[in-house]
């Protein structure tokens, strides 16, 4: 890879372009399989990555797409390792000690390990491997389940584009990480919209920081249309930009007002997913028993990865209450 480096790497910047990572994925493999095609064993073993600059670029997981993040996926799932139980128990035996994960004894390493790759090449995803460690650490991986297109849109992808949407360093984007912990759990406590901002340097830099929002609500679409307000990501899970330190509170202001009108939008009667299942005149079909559940929930699996473009499919269940209390109504749930 050292022979294609200073041709290939030089076109980095071509996602500042506009190109999206399938394209820069395309552009190299084909330098590669025209200038090196013995090193395309080393790239296209790369793809994957590109899976997740297409979440991260909010880019329609459709077509060519699904492939790329699918396959991000099972790279993600490769270098999963389990974590030491090391750490004494009150009551006897010991939990998991997410500090000492060892990302070398994941399934992925040791296989490229066994191979003479440019320590670069290894380099790659033992950076990748490092993210996740640090996701693991926070509590917010614990199985490889865990690590879905999900994950990605809503933690990795945030979390990685902060210093290019903001034009801050590299060094600190984990702020905006942790940020975006902060919200998203002030978001499941109140169900507002939330944005957590970064205090900034001078009294000229911009404010920036991350938003999260319940499924209602629409962020960036909010954002746009004022001068000095900005959000780039996922309608729920983005990066907020505020240009100037006596911003912040115009941000509070439009928040406030767009989400009043939102919530007038929002049904609190009648159907609200994608399938209903449940007794009542409005529901698509009847549930009897949890077994009917099963074969749909399996074929949904089937349809992933979900993002942009293809959302996950929201399955409402409508329960009549036990009682006489219930006057003919049914509490209806939208399973997570």
């Amino acid at each position: 890879m050292d022979g294609i480096s200073s041709g290939v790497l030089g076109y980095a910047d071509l996602s500042e372009l506009g190109f999206d990572a399938h394209v820069l994925s395309q552009v190299i493999e084909a330098y590669t399989r025209v200038h090196r095609p013995e090193k395309l064993c080393e790239i296209r073993p790369l793809r994957p990555l590109a899976g997740l600059g297409t979440i991260s670029d909010v880019m329609p997981v459709l077509y060519e797409n699904r492939r790329l993040v699918a396959d991000a996926i099972v790279v993600a799932r490769l270098l999963r390792v389990a974590a030491p139980k090391t750490i004494p128990k009150p009551w006897g035996g010991s939990d998991a000690d997410p500090d000492a994960l060892d990302i070398e004894q994941s399934i992925l390493m040791q296989l490229l390990r066994t191979e003479p790759h440019h320590p670069v090449f290894l380099r790659v995803f033992d950076g990748f491997g490092t993210v996740l460690k640090t996701f693991a650490q926070v509590g917010k991986i614990r199985d490889v389940d865990d690590r879905d297109e999900g994950f990605f849109g809503f933690y990795v992808a945030p979390a990685m584009n902060s210093s290019r949407r903001t034009g801050s360093a590299l060094e600190p984007c984990f702020a905006v990480f942790t940020a975006g912990l902060s919200a998203n759990r002030t978001v499941g406590i109140n169900g507002h919209p939330v944005v957590v901002v970064n205090r900034p340097a001078g009294p000229d830099d911009f404010d920036g920081g991350s938003g999260r929002a319940p499924r209602w609500f629409d962020i960036t679409t909010s954002l746009e249309q004022h001068d000095g307000l900005s959000a780039i990501g996922h309608r729920r899970a983005c990066v907020v930009r505020v240009a100037k330190v006596e911003k912040p509170g115009d941000l509070v202001a439009v928040l406030q007002e767009t989400a009043q009108v939102a919530l007038l939008a929002v049904s609190t009667d009648g159907p609200k997913g994608d399938l209903v299942l449940g007794p009542d005149a409005d529901c698509d079909d009847g549930l009897e028993g949890l077994r009917p559940l099963f074969e749909p929930v399996r074929r949904t699996e089937g349809l992933t990865p979900f993002g942009h473009g293809l959302t996950t499919p929201v399955v409402e269940i409508a329960i009549e209450p036990l009682g006489p209390a219930s006057g003919g109504t049914s509490l209806r749930r939208s399973p997570t």
